[in-house]
């Protein structure tokens, strides 16, 4: 084998300095434009591919709005204080007063600019609402007026009030009546935001009124709450924001350890190596972002992750940095005993050539490979945010395993100095404690007791797995000590009363066609009397007409000439909820019509022994459900293209395909990982092996995380494909030693051979897992879903990596190393066991001697 280094490893300083000066400039995009992290709750986690993006454009396009600007949110009032709203006129007032507040207000933002709230909003969705407030004065004084719950009637119109009143009269008073207390009320908004200026104001205005339902100021009388998305954006952004510090936070620890892992280094060599150790990672993230800047690629606030996975499970510090450092030490011993070198002469380059280049750089390239396609894969996912987040950890993994030997490798050579009374210490890694921990590994009951472990972690990882639940929540992705927490718990508890749908058709029947309108009578029968949804609220404007028409003119044919006459009467006319035109002012013509159904999200089971109600939330993968029910029925009516429109419906769109979605990218990555495997590990038995140690930590690590509260979400999706990747870390150095120990015929005992795999890579795989509980220990004291998930993901991906690397693995590559020697032998027979090993230090001490006669030879030509 040629032991003359790589020509760029002659001169270490000219590298650093070469690539310092080079990468700089890319650093410049900081300088010249400011990082944004953009975060969009509900687009952002939606499916790309999913029918909620064309139900949202229908519903936008049919009310006159963008689809980039459409924006729902909900305010909920409650009584001051606490306790249950009485209706009466000076509650209705204020709720009023509050209502045209949010919808014409003006207010300057913190760098000046005035912003008002009207041109924002889309349209008024609580004219309900203020027919209410009204005619309530007069119910009392007119027989035409009848405001029972939940559909009160003013002369022969129909007003829905469910949707602005929960939790009617539960005080006692029978439900179907007029309102005289109600847990809480609702007002609906419908936004209009397009563009990152008017965007930006929306959220200006929004977090305002969030501030002033938090000083609770507005009122004596009534109290508010409000989800909007912006503000979930805000208070993500908020979360992530405190990343930064934590992750300083990171750095430090990481330091710490490494300060007490380099020990053995004089402190000046220490500090440069960690420093060097350190600039990797760093670099490689500060170059990803700085590259997807210039491109014009957003930047979310789930890639504020990137960091942190690069530093605590990236190539550097989690397994490459440790594995370099560990061989060079092994190796700078050989080449000692073989001759008294200076660290700095050329000699010293020539050992990184051969001893860790040839030795650690290809099991290396394995995880950098495996790395960067497990996230590869990931940039496929079908949620925008989640996609962008992997194209830029795979960036950042790739990068930093072209930097270890741009930075790191040049840094070993230029300043590694171990401390004197150094060489004869081997610490916890050493031969004899390897060997001790192998006999006892591969021994008899060490193996029972192995197999007995396995058993148990399976059992429980299965149970963990086949309980797992599909879900997806907003509040994932804010933080868990948010207002809006609370906000979303109280619009919980509506949506389980109250869940309305809109539909949007397209084609409506013609008016005197009979058949037609029938069909479409059936259609709309079907869908309001699906499980859980209110017949008697369903409100149609097109079938409300034509009986309206057929009542009012029964002796002319059915014609949509007399529309405009039913919805001015209603003062309906310009609430957009059908889209007409009037043809030479005589003839109208439907261009579009929508229609609103009212479900409930909530199951009622009577308990026949105390007649108490049990009232259980459906959970969002139970919603996903009904909605996609509904989806196909109206699929079997084509002719009137109807789309629903729920505004949740992005986030059914990801709970509905989530598992179809995992089962694909797991496999996808699994192939790709065990293709790698081959290819890198020219052994069937060790690729065999590392491919099943990839399977079994995702396996158990996924039944672990269900156990620990996860669900199953593209989030999850990801940290299955994080899990991937990252598994095959800790069976890649050990197979590929496997390999190449195996192809030793030497006489060696099992113990002996096992024990030298392990005194390569173990005590880096081990110090690995330190450093990455080290480093993503911070990330749980976020209270935020999305980054605890990746946290524990990595933090039980270290544990079980490591457990497999020292334990199950080792247990299985036994059964076919060849052995010179049974076990027993050498623990029974001491004086053969020291002659076997006698003759393996024959055998250095010959090495050692071809070395000393080369050597001269290779300081002679690198110096040259």
């Amino acid at each position: 084998m040629n032991d003359d280094p790589p020509r760029i490893l002659h001169h270490p300083k000219r590298v650093l300095s070469f690539f310092l000066l080079a990468i700089i400039p890319l650093f410049s995009y900081f300088a010249i434009y400011p990082v944004i992290l953009e975060t969009d709750v509900r687009r952002g986690f939606a499916h790309k591919n999913g029918r909620s993006q064309e139900e949202f454009r229908r519903f936008a396009e049919h009310f006159g709005i963008s689809y980039e600007g459409l924006e729902l949110w909900v305010v909920l009032i409650t009584a001051k204080g606490g306790g249950t709203l009485t209706i009466n006129q000076r509650v209705l007032d204020e709720v009023d007063r509050l209502d045209d507040h949010l919808r014409n207000f003006t207010m300057v933002t913190s760098s000046g600019e005035v912003i008002e709230s009207a041109p924002l909003f889309g349209g008024d969705i609580n004219h309900l609402f203020k027919w209410y407030r009204q005619v309530y004065p007069l119910a009392g004084f007119s027989s035409d007026i009848n405001l029972t719950y939940p559909v009160a009637k003013i002369n022969e119109h129909r007003l829905l009030l469910a949707s602005h009143f929960f939790g009617v009269n539960e005080n006692g008073t029978e439900r179907d009546a007029p309102i005289e207390t109600a847990r809480t009320m609702g007002l609906w908004y419908i936004s209009n935001a397009p563009g990152q200026t008017k965007r930006k104001q929306l959220e200006e205005i929004e977090l305002d009124a969030f501030k002033l339902a938090l000083n609770d100021s507005f009122s004596d009388v009534i109290s508010f709450e409000m989800f909007a998305d912006q503000v979930a954006n805000a208070e993500m952004l908020r979360g992530t924001q405190e990343t930064q510090s934590l992750f300083l936070v990171g750095v430090v620890l990481m330091i710490l350890f490494m300060m007490f892992t380099f020990r053995h280094l004089r402190p000046k060599s220490m500090a440069i190596i960690i420093i060097g150790a350190m600039a990797s990672p760093a670099l490689a993230t500060a170059s990803t972002f700085a590259i997807l800047g210039w491109v014009g690629a957003t930047l979310n606030s789930i890639m504020c992750i990137t960091p942190f996975l690069v530093m605590a499970i990236g190539q550097h510090v989690m397994d490459d940095g440790f594995l370099l450092l560990h061989s060079w030490r092994r190796q700078r011993k050989v080449v000692a005993a073989s001759a008294a070198l200076d660290s700095k002469t050329a000699d010293l380059r020539a050992r990184i050539a051969r001893s860790v280049l040839l030795e650690v750089a290809p099991s290396m390239a394995i995880t950098s490979i495996t790395n960067t396609m497990a996230f590869g894969v990931g940039i496929f996912s079908p949620t925008p945010q989640m996609s962008d987040f992997c194209l830029a950890t795979a960036m950042a993994i790739l990068l930093d395993f072209f930097f270890e030997f741009l930075v790191f490798l040049p840094t070993l050579a230029l300043c590694y100095e171990e401390k004197e009374m150094q060489g004869g210490h081997h610490g916890c890694g050493g031969k004899s404690s390897w060997e001790h921990y192998t006999s006892m590994l591969l021994s008899k009951p060490g193996k029972i007791a192995v197999a007995v472990l396995v058993l148990t972690i399976y059992t429980s990882s299965f149970i963990g797995l086949v309980t797992l639940k599909t879900g997806f929540a907003p509040e994932k992705t804010f933080p868990s000590d948010s207002r809006l927490v609370s906000s979303l718990a109280a619009f919980d508890r509506i949506h389980a009363e109250y869940a309305p749908l809109n539909l949007i058709t397209r084609k409506v029947p013609v008016a005197n066609d009979v058949e037609s309108v029938e069909r479409y009578r059936e259609m709309v029968k079907k869908i309001d009397h699906q499980p859980g949804c209110y017949p008697e609220h369903t409100q149609n404007p097109v079938l409300d007409f034509i009986d309206w028409d057929r009542m009012v003119h029964n002796d002319s044919a059915p014609s949509y000439d007399r529309l405009p006459e039913y919805l001015e009467k209603r003062m309906m006319t310009k609430l957009k909820i059908v889209r007409w035109e009037s043809e030479k002012c005589v003839t109208v013509r439907l261009d579009g019509s929508n229609f609103f159904v009212a479900c409930r999200g909530l199951w009622i089971f009577p308990y026949l022994f105390n007649k108490i109600i049990l009232r259980i939330l459906k959970d969002w993968s139970e919603r996903a459900r009904s909605v996609d029910n509904m989806r196909n029925l109206l699929d079997e009516y084509p002719e009137f293209d109807t789309s629903l429109f729920d505004y949740d419906g992005t986030i059914y769109d990801i709970v509905i395909s989530v598992k179809e979605e995992v089962v694909k990218a797991v496999t996808i990555t699994f192939i790709c990982m065990v293709v790698a495997c081959v290819i890198f590990i020219p052994s069937l038995i060790g690729a065999s092996v590392a491919a099943f140690s990839m399977l079994s930590i995702t396996f158990t690590m996924l039944g672990s995380l269900s156990h620990w509260g996860a669900t199953l979400d593209p989030i999850t999706m990801i940290n299955i494909l994080l899990a991937i990747g990252f598994s095959v870390d800790f069976s890649a150095h050990i197979c590929y030693h496997f390999y190449k120990e195996r192809g030793n015929r030497s006489s060696k005992s099992l113990v002996r051979r096992m024990s030298e795999i392990l005194e390569a890579v173990g005590k880096p795989i081990f110090e690995a897992s330190l450093s990455t509980f080290v480093c993503v220990a911070p990330l749980f004291l976020l209270k935020i879903y999305v980054f605890n998930s990746f946290a524990k993901t990595v933090m039980l991906v270290a544990m079980l990596g490591l457990f497999h690397g020292l334990v199950i693995i080792p247990v299985i590559l036994s059964f076919f190393l060849p052995s010179g020697i049974p076990i027993s032998t050498d623990e029974e027979d001491p004086d053969k066991k020291r002659s076997i090993e006698s003759a393996t230090d024959d055998s250095e001490s010959s090495l050692k001697d071809d070395q000393k006669t080369r050597l001269p030879l290779l300081t002679t030509q690198l110096k040259q």
